[in-house]
């Protein structure tokens, strides 16, 4: 069981730093189209 804890505790971490850095990507990408003047 304690495996198990561990196993889940590392698997909350991974897919919540996942998705800051999809976060923090997708905002640049905004960012940088619109300093292109390529906004949609």
């Amino acid at each position: 069981w304690p495996d198990l804890i561990v196993a889940g505790i590392m698997a909350s971490l991974f897919l919540w730093s996942a998705a800051s850095i999809i976060r923090q990507a997708r905002g640049e990408i905004i960012e940088s189209r619109d300093l292109a003047g390529l906004s949609i």
